[in-house]
């Protein structure tokens, strides 16, 4: 079987994670993706590196503010006095369609679910190359390839249109149906 993977997807590296109210180290480390690849070599898979698409094929799920916060607020964050070295709400405005929040913490509350989807200074980065994957495994399957696996790192099936949640920025499986659909290019 082929593997389709990339390696950018250890640029997401996040530290914080909160369980019962305690921070921890979030168990979603680069360290899964790389036992997952070694597990798949050394079992004789075809280890295949994924195309470049950039973020349009996350735009065919995604809200464009979502996409333009998920690329900005690292950067945007960073700025702030006193800030975390990574995105981490502490709330959570009510979702009315017309009072999108304009203050950043509003705004990191607004598309963060919950606290298992800290963002950090390449998570960005990394999420695209994981919808790289999705997207390059789905065109594989268009041209014929009868089993491909995407190793998509960070994971994506708990994003929503307009949130991260659970460990998961840019939803993958959403991305790939998509393509598979024949609605993005």
């Amino acid at each position: 079987m082929k593997i389709v993977y990339s390696d950018k997807h250890a640029q997401h590296d996040p530290q914080t994670f909160f369980v019962r109210g305690m921070k921890q180290r979030s168990a979603e480390q680069p360290e899964r993706a790389t036992r997952l690849l070694a597990a798949a070599t050394s079992a004789g898979h075809k280890i295949v590196g994924a195309k470049a698409y950039g973020a349009t094929p996350a735009a065919s799920v995604h809200t464009a503010d979502y996409i333009d916060f998920l690329q900005t607020v690292s950067r945007d964050w960073a700025k702030l006095p006193g800030a975390s070295a990574e995105v981490v709400p502490n709330v959570h405005p009510a979702r009315y369609p017309a009072t999108y929040p304009k203050a950043l913490a509003g705004r990191a509350g607004w598309h963060q679910v919950d606290l298992a989807c800290p963002i950090g200074p390449h998570t960005w980065d990394a999420a695209v190359a994981s919808s790289e994957v999705a997207t390059t495994a789905a065109d594989m399957v268009l041209d014929g390839a009868p089993h491909v696996y995407a190793l998509c790192r960070p994971p994506g099936h708990h994003a929503y249109a307009d949130m991260a949640g659970g460990f998961c920025f840019l939803n993958n499986t959403a991305i790939a149906a998509q393509r598979l659909r024949g609605s993005t290019s």
